[in-house]
């Protein structure tokens, strides 16, 4: 077995095993406690994950997104070939090394635990870095959550990462407050010399809505 297909075979059963633990949730819209409406979808349906999710602000790259880019991170041409945005899209997010990209902030009900999207890229060595920034209108940044993905040779969607349920003392405080927070995610390539870029895409988050 190549490396490519344990790759392919190990994203399957991950997928697997988070739907077999999870609830299902049809498109449309909700709304979170404290937050505005939210439009939803399934983009990782035919991933065997049939979960709800909403873009992150900008998450596409296509048009106005809106991100914070530094270190040569930049928007190309090229979607990631699954087109679950929609057939026009065209361009997706380019990470040299030494790169970052953080998104614009995305309110979030206490229940979102998820951070899907898609990416292909890195090595061994040189593995994706995603930083899930906690804020408060009063408090500025209240936690940072580092969170790692592994290489991907060719486009796929990443394996389900959870956020919330590591924000311990972050999630407290705000669900003493009002039972929403505000994220942000950082994407950075940190490897070494010679490190491989990476390309992400169509950046979702489960929200887990209260109906």
């Amino acid at each position: 077995m190549t490396v490519g297909t344990r790759l392919r075979a190990m994203w399957l059963m991950v997928a697997a095993i988070a739907v077999g633990t999870m609830l299902t949730l049809g498109a449309g819209t909700a709304r979170a406690a404290g937050c505005a409406e939210q439009k939803l979808d399934q983009p990782f349906l035919r991933f065997l994950d049939p979960l709800a999710y909403t873009l992150v602000p900008g998450g596409d790259f296509e048009g106005t997104h809106g991100w914070q880019l530094s270190g040569g991170a930049r928007v190309v041409s090229g979607n990631e070939p699954y087109q679950v945005g929609g057939r026009d899209h065209q361009q997706s997010l380019y990470l040299p090394r030494g790169a970052a990209a953080t998104s614009p902030a995305v309110c979030a009900g206490i229940a979102h635990p998820t951070l899907r999207f898609f990416a292909t890229g890195g090595s061994l060595t040189a593995q994706l870095r995603i930083d899930a920034v906690v804020t408060d209108p009063l408090l500025g940044v209240i936690q940072t959550v580092p969170l790692v993905h592994p290489l991907v040779p060719f486009w796929l969607p990443s394996v389900p990462l959870p956020v919330l349920v590591n924000l311990g003392g972050a999630l407290e405080l705000d669900a003493d407050r009002s039972l929403t927070t505000q994220l942000s995610f950082r994407f950075s390539n940190p490897g070494g010399f010679l490190a491989p870029p990476w390309r992400i895409d169509d950046v979702y988050v489960d929200p887990w809505v209260i109906r």
